[in-house]
């Protein structure tokens, strides 16, 4: 059963998550800010963020959101003391998550989508945001008409969304949540797989995948659960039609160190059949055309380890990236990724010096002014496409 979604008013709707049970949705429309709009190109440029903990105000009955919660808020003392991890409790008694600081945030997002560059992404995905509020607010912050929010059972209700306006080209068809499911994840559930589909210039498939996978805190098996569920979906999209477009972004919480691995060893695997999907950083670092311009060597820093890792990825069905070695943009036809694109944004404003390493400047969530407040933890990666 598949339900249509409504992008127009403020509505609400039911739908369904892969196999499971009806669970609620939201996807509603926007008042659009005139703040910014991409240059006019026969493209799109797609971004994903992972804006750390976007949380509204309000609590969700079964979600432990009370860190993101007033001081004052009914039920937030107790639940703080009542926290076992004496790190995750101190955090939790400290934070006083205020209205105030709540549309702070909301701006020191939209400095770094706007500051510099000065138009929007036409496609911008996130990880860490909590409702369908949250996202509304923030899609009018920045300037988008419709947006997407996923309805997952992660316990402390975070979720993913895609913000994106109708024009250029790109009409929204429809949406889907991927639940991911199996014995690891009944007692911990995650985050669901979003995917919305779109056609664009009136003629080419484009499905979108938004993902958060289970942390580096859950073993392997779990990150490979979520990334055989992904396959099995791009699978079901291309056999329906071999010229669909698949892109696939997120936060992936995969270290290259992982074996089997769940992103090189399955979705984007150099030897199997049943892959397909190329990593748009990888394909970047190979291709010695894009050597003009030096990449972050990754879009987050561990300091326990003091290195750089890719977490954040956009992978790309090969039906659209299969020439980018000897074909120029003149030759490109159909969806394609453009070559050289694949960027990890990093501009000055929104990193910190750590031992003489500019990382990404993480967020105080009890600053009340913006040069006190910081951005994220990780850096967008941002690509484009033309046809």
């Amino acid at each position: 059963m598949k339900t249509k979604l409504k992008l127009l008013g403020f509505l609400s709707l039911l739908m369904l998550v892969s196999s499971i049970d009806f669970v609620q949705a939201s996807a509603r429309g926007a008042a659009a800010v005139p703040t910014a709009t991409t240059p006019i190109t026969s493209g799109l440029e797609i971004m994903f963020y992972n804006v750390l903990n976007l949380f509204d105000t309000v609590h969700r009955d079964g979600k432990d959101d009370w860190t993101f919660l007033p001081f004052d808020y009914t039920g937030k003392e107790e639940h703080c003391a009542a926290i076992n991890v004496p790190y995750y409790r101190k955090e939790c008694k400290e934070t006083n998550w205020t209205e105030s600081r709540f549309y702070l945030k909301l701006n020191q997002i939209k400095e770094v989508i706007l500051r510099e560059r000065h138009y929007l992404p036409d496609v911008l995905g996130l990880a860490e945001v909590e409702s369908e509020e949250s996202v509304r607010e923030l899609a009018r912050t920045l300037g988008y008409d419709h947006y997407v929010v996923s309805d997952s059972p992660d316990e402390r209700g975070i979720n993913v969304a895609l913000l994106f306006n109708e024009k250029r080209g790109l009409q929204y068809v429809d949406y889907l949540e991927h639940r991911v499911e199996g014995d690891w994840f009944d007692s911990k559930p995650t985050r669901n797989i979003l995917e919305v589909q779109f056609k664009v210039a009136g003629e080419y498939p484009l499905s979108i995948f938004v993902n958060h996978w289970p942390s580096q805190s859950n073993p392997t098996d779990a990150r490979m659960t979520a990334s055989k569920l992904l396959q099995s979906v791009i699978t079901e999209r291309l056999s329906e039609n071999s010229q669909h477009r698949i892109v696939s972004i997120g936060d992936f919480n995969t270290t290259p160190t992982e074996k089997p691995n769940p992103i090189d060893s399955l979705l984007a695997s150099k030897s199997m059949k049943s892959a397909y999907l190329v990593d748009m950083q990888e394909s970047y670092i190979r291709n010695s055309r894009c050597n003009q311009r030096i990449l972050n060597p990754g879009s987050y820093y561990y300091k326990k380890d003091r290195a750089w890792n890719r977490l954040d990825k956009i992978l790309v069905s090969t039906n659209a990236v299969v020439a980018l070695a000897t074909a120029s943009t003149k030759t490109i036809k159909g969806l394609m990724a453009t070559p050289c694109s694949f960027a990890i944004y990093k501009p000055d404003f929104i990193t910190t010096n750590y031992r003489g390493i500019k990382i990404p400047r993480g967020y105080n969530f009890n600053a009340d002014e913006a040069n006190e407040a910081g951005y994220s933890d990780h850096l967008p990666v941002l690509f484009k496409m033309q046809y």
